[in-house]
């Protein structure tokens, strides 16, 4: 039993330090965003808290939806269906979200059972399209997406 409370002991220790390194690579990776976008004015502290806010505001209600709190989702967003170069937007939005949604873990692709899809309603259809699977599909508002595949 002492080894078993000291194996969870362990495992919490390392999912937060996995936390508070994905914190300074989300910080980095906003700020160097922000700085391309906004050169003439470095962002302070209130910019990154607010921008994590509604980020986290948007995921709440797919959080509170999935039916585990800690397990792995699979992750899209439009750069993901079009040949856009907007990898340094993609790295952010994915990073937020593994920041956001935190213990789950969010992973890039469609190979897992749940699927959250950030994306426009247009290639939300054509994903699914041509995923040929079928899926459950729970709609959110600022085109987000949870879909579970059906077994």
């Amino acid at each position: 039993m002492l080894k078993t409370m000291q194996q969870t002991k362990n495992k919490y220790l390392i999912l937060d330090s996995l936390r508070k390194i994905v914190l300074l690579w989300l910080l980095f990776t906003i700020f160097s965003a922000l700085i391309k976008q906004i050169p003439e004015k470095a962002p302070d502290a209130q910019t990154y808290t607010v921008l994590i806010s509604k980020w986290e505001e948007r995921f709440k209600p797919i959080k509170e939806d999935l039916p585990f709190e800690q397990g792995v989702v699979s992750y899209l967003n439009d750069a993901n269906m079009t040949n856009v170069d907007d990898e340094g937007n993609m790295a952010a939005e994915y990073v937020l979200t593994q920041f956001v949604m935190a213990p789950t873990i969010v992973q890039q692709g469609d190979k897992h059972e749940w699927v959250l899809l950030n994306m426009t309603e247009k290639n939300f259809k054509i994903w699914l399209e041509k995923k040929g699977e079928a899926y459950t599909v729970s709609s959110y508002s600022s085109n987000l997406y949870l879909a579970q595949r059906i077994k």
